[in-house]
């Protein structure tokens, strides 16, 4: 699972990994770089039954090294026939309005 969505790096970013040609070794912005078509995904994760916390990794695309890395926490369910915490915590991130809007993408693994 992810989040296909439009995002910013903030300034001073290195984006040379961005960049289709391998001579670039250091590009560094000097205002926010729009990824078009970001990949989001959930990293880490971890917890209890009480409170999950997990990474989000903002990527230029699948098999792209991680851009950002911000942290969330939700309260999971444990009912029978809950989804499972990573389940949940896509299901979460799409109730928060900087995701609310980002395409769904169903992988295999």
């Amino acid at each position: 699972m992810a989040i296909l969505k439009t995002f910013l790096l903030p300034e001073d970013t290195n984006v040379a990994s961005l960049m289709d040609d391998e001579n670039i070794k250091v590009l560094i912005t000097k205002t926010p770089y729009e990824v078009k078509n970001g990949y989001i995904r959930v990293g880490e994760i971890y917890g209890t039954k009480n409170n999950i916390s997990f990474q989000v990794q903002y990527k230029s695309n699948r098999e792209g090294e991680v851009l950002i890395l911000e942290n969330y926490t939700f309260t999971p369910s444990v009912a029978i026939g809950s989804k499972n915490f990573i389940k949940q915590a896509y299901v979460y991130l799409k109730t928060l309005p900087q995701f609310a809007d980002g395409e769904d993408i169903l992988e295999d693994e």
